[in-house]
Order: C-alpha cells, then structure tokens, then sequence
C-alpha cells in the first residue's frame, strides 16, 4: 500500500508526498508514511554520525523490529534515548531505554535530532485508537528550527499541544482575511457603481465590523496558547 499524508486543512485530497511537506505545517499520516519519514530522520542523524537522538515509540516492542537499525545508532552517536511503555526490550550498549510511566508520551510517536549542523525534529499524536500500528492514524509536523526542537526536546507533550494551537489559530485568522477581503472588495465595488444606494456611512459600517471581527483575535489568541501551556 502506498504511503499517504495530507495536509489537514487542505481542500484537496491529493497525497502531499507527491510535491514534498513542508515543514512546520501539521499533516495527516498513514502508519506507512510516518515510519518514512521517522527513518528520514535517523538517516540524517547517521550521516551527521554526532549528536544526540531521542525516539518516542509509544510501546517498546515495536523497537524489536528497528532492533539492528539502533543498534547502528547507539554506536554512532553520543547519545540515544528510547522512550515508551510496556515491557524494556533487551540492553543494546549505549542506548537508554526510558519508561514512560504516567503515560502522558502514550499517544505520542516522535523523533527529534540534535546534531552539531542540524537540528530536525518530527512529532506526531496518534489520531485514531487503532491498536494495530498499520491502522493508527496520526497528526504532526517537522521542523528545523533550533529553538523549536529544544522546546519539544524539554517537553514535547506541552510543546506539540501549543504549536497545534498556534496552527490552528493561525488557519482560521487566515481564513477571516480571506473572507474579509472579500467582503472589502464587494463593499467597494458597491460604493463605486451604486451610488446613492449605498452611502459612505454604511461602506464605514461593513468596514468596521470586518475590523472588529480580526480584532477578537488580539485577545483570543494569548488565551488559547494559556490554556494549553496551563494543562
């Protein structure tokens, strides 16, 4: 089966592997698609061969299968850290195993890289409650940025629920422009053609309820980016 991954607030359906992701854009992944790029980024982490490489896996006995690949990483770079739940697969030399006892990583599949020329990190949450990993369905995103992979380094559940937030907002602000914009022409071209019909007084009206309305977003962003910092 094909790997698939969609942007989710696209309007087509396409399979965004086709031109590339980009990153710091939330898409949805297939189990297939995730793995890839999961192994993208352990790719880049061996060709570095320094740094540090930390691996959230969910349950532990899906490392079984990656078993000899990070064995390879272990030897390679300074430091590999593997977290996840259920039964600690056995010792591999330099590679820590971190149990991930509250559960609060559980839904979590995500690899972050910090290497001494480049710092890439992918997350994702599971998006479904499939038990089976080749039905799991999963929402997430990479980035390069530096800053960004030492925040979700420090606490990736936190970290990845307030740049869903801000992706989120972000949308939907840009959707209000949209449809601002839109309403602006119209009002224009009214005040253009009809005349007397339409007065000035009522293009400032339709003006400043289009105005209010971004306005909101002044104190309705800080509030969401609070709430998910507060959890």
């Amino acid at each position: 089966m094909e790997a698939t991954s969609r942007q989710i607030d696209a309007r087509e359906n396409g399979n965004a592997l086709d031109n590339g992701l980009t990153d710091n854009v939330f898409y949805e992944f297939d189990a297939d698609s995730l793995v890839a790029i999961w192994h993208a980024v352990e790719d880049l982490a061996l060709e570095e061969a320094d740094g540090s490489l930390i691996a959230v896996v969910q349950e532990f006995p899906w490392l079984e299968l990656q078993r000899e690949r990070y064995e390879q990483l272990a030897l390679t770079l300074d430091d590999v850290e593997v977290i996840g739940t259920g039964a600690i697969p056995k010792r591999m030399p330099r590679l820590k195993f971190t149990a991930d006892k509250k559960g609060a990583l559980k839904k979590h599949r995500s690899i972050l890289y910090k290497g001494p020329r480049i710092q890439v990190a992918f997350v994702a949450e599971q998006a479904n409650d499939a038990k089976d990993f080749e039905a799991r369905r999963f929402v997430g995103f990479y980035t390069f940025e530096p800053r960004l992979v030492d925040r979700l380094r420090a606490n990736l559940g936190r970290e990845f629920a307030r740049q869903r937030a801000i992706y989120d907002a972000d949308q939907e602000i840009q959707r209000e422009f949209a449809m601002q914009r839109e309403a602006l022409a119209k009002a224009v071209r009214r005040l253009r053609l009809d005349g007397d019909r339409y007065r000035t007084r009522e293009f400032v009206s339709e003006l400043e309820k289009g105005l209010n309305r971004l306005v909101q977003w002044k104190d309705k962003m800080p509030r969401l980016i609070e709430q998910v910092e507060g959890t």
